[in-house]
């Protein structure tokens, strides 16, 4: 019974419960990826004007710079 969710019901049949997990299972994997490609786009459209792509990757660049600067700091003190 391990490979069943234990908030099935193993008295009901099997095949409507399954039906239904996997068609929520698409909807939202439908719903996110398309969230997902729409927020993409934007982005695009954001990094394509003016001087947007610049002050990102500088922003990015200074985002991992903290990162390995923590992760020194981290590593000396343990």
């Amino acid at each position: 019974m391990a490979l069943f969710p234990q908030f099935l019901d193993t008295n009901a049949l099997l095949l409507p419960q399954f039906s239904i997990m996997t068609s929520l299972f698409m909807v939202y994997s439908f719903v996110s990826l398309t969230v997902y490609g729409l927020l993409a786009n934007r982005a695009k459209n954001f990094l394509a004007k003016g001087n947007n792509a610049a002050w990102f990757h500088r922003l990015s660049g200074g985002i991992f710079i903290g990162l390995g600067g923590s992760l020194l700091h981290v590593k000396a003190t343990s």
